[in-house]
């Protein structure tokens, strides 16, 4: 839940510098996958960043497996 709060304040902040510790909590790694609120939070961070490469991990996502990312991908897209 701490994760969750920090990488919402990140977005919030809209500082382009935490693209990439976002992007680590929105796509996780080989080993680990941050939990589903954690992804979503990031993706929305990096949603409001908006940044051309925080916009093509919120790209990326578009076809993941889980619908609720999906969702919040669309809601994402849909609002730029």
């Amino acid at each position: 839940a701490v994760i969750e709060q920090v990488v919402r304040a990140l977005g919030q902040l809209g500082d382009p510098s935490a693209v990439p510790l976002i992007e680590k909590r929105a796509v996780g790694s080989f080993f680990s996958k941050p939990s589903l609120e954690v992804r979503v939070a990031a993706l929305s961070a990096l949603g409001s960043i908006g940044t051309p490469h925080a916009m093509s991990v919120v790209e990326a996502a578009k076809d993941d497996k889980n619908s609720d990312v999906r969702a919040v991908v669309q809601q994402i897209l849909a609002d730029r």
